[in-house]
């Protein structure tokens, strides 16, 4: 079996620095997708072409991942190298991504152009919109990516030096949100034009139920994959929990669930820091059931 050349300290400290800088850019990316967001929800009948600024945004959010991405790999070539010999390790996947994201921004200019906007659900499973979310999710993980690729699994580190972690674990869990917008854990107050119809209101607490259902099996899942193969310093769910309901609810319902999350990310801080590697698989099974209960209970309150 062979084993990886050593990586020079110097390269590795270039790899740090510059990952920093993809994960800061995959958050505007990802910052400008709930910009788009919000435009669809409160501006929609004043968008009538792919050429607005609402778009402006989240594509100048992916150019930037974009060309930090190829800077990067660039700079880390030396004279002779062939180009995927220099791509940082963990990012293969985050190239191919940046194509197909490319790729799918001009088949939605296409589709946009040609048969319009869509509105509802629609606008989240239309062919172009699935090619972008696509290679949106293969450029986010790489942050994750690279970061197992280069720390020792035991590694203990700063909230600060985890911040390209903690940024990876963020854009994830906020695109697969995005995505599954449709379902809402904020409905289960039925409103319409008969909320007396007991149809109408199975169907709006249904998908409000498959709302809590979802997200918390997106937040436990992701949180446990990543804690089972990195020592997340204490405030890592905090962080990634306030800003994720902060995003979350600018975009759609407003942030006055931002203190349930702040308080259930402050007890999965605590079950964290007895669930990294090889410490207590049992305590993340607890992080897992408590922290989304925690969260929702707040929620309802």
């Amino acid at each position: 079996m062979t084993h990886p050349s050593p990586v020079p300290s110097s390269l590795q400290r270039f790899d740090r620095i510059t990952a920093y800088f993809y994960a800061i850019c995959s958050t505007v990316f990802v910052g400008g997708l709930y910009v788009d967001g919000w435009s669809h929800q409160y501006l929609f009948d004043q968008i009538d072409s792919f050429f607005n600024p609402w778009h402006a945004v989240l594509y100048a959010g992916y150019a930037a991942t974009t060309i930090t991405l190829l800077i990067w790999t660039h700079l880390r070539r030396t004279p002779g190298q062939r180009y995927r010999d220099a791509i940082p390790r963990g990012h293969g996947a985050s190239h191919a991504g940046a194509l197909l994201f490319l790729l799918g921004g001009i088949m939605d200019m296409l589709w946009h152009q040609t048969f319009g906007f869509e509105k509802g659900i629609e606008g989240l499973i239309s062919p172009s919109h699935l090619i972008l979310a696509l290679g949106m999710i293969l450029m986010l993980t790489g942050n994750i990516r690279h970061w197992f690729a280069v720390h020792e699994r035991s590694e203990r580190t700063g909230l600060l030096e985890s911040l390209p972690l903690l940024l990876g674990i963020l854009t994830v869990l906020a695109q697969w949100t995005f995505l599954s917008q449709y379902a809402r854990y904020t409905d289960f107050n039925a409103t319409g034009p008969n909320p007396e119809d007991p149809t109408f209101i199975l169907c709006t607490q249904s998908i409000s139920f498959l709302g809590i259902l979802l997200f918390s099996v997106m937040f436990s899942g992701l949180f446990a994959f990543v804690i089972q193969r990195a020592r997340l310093p204490y405030g890592s769910v905090t962080f990634v929990l306030t800003l994720q309901v902060l995003m979350l609810g600018t975009m759609r319902f407003g942030s006055e669930h931002i203190i349930a999350a702040f308080g259930a990310g402050l007890i999965g801080d605590l079950l964290v820091q007895y669930a990294s590697p090889h410490r207590n698989i049992r305590a993340l099974l607890v992080f897992c059931a408590i922290v989304p209960a925690v969260f929702y209970a707040g929620v309802f309150l």
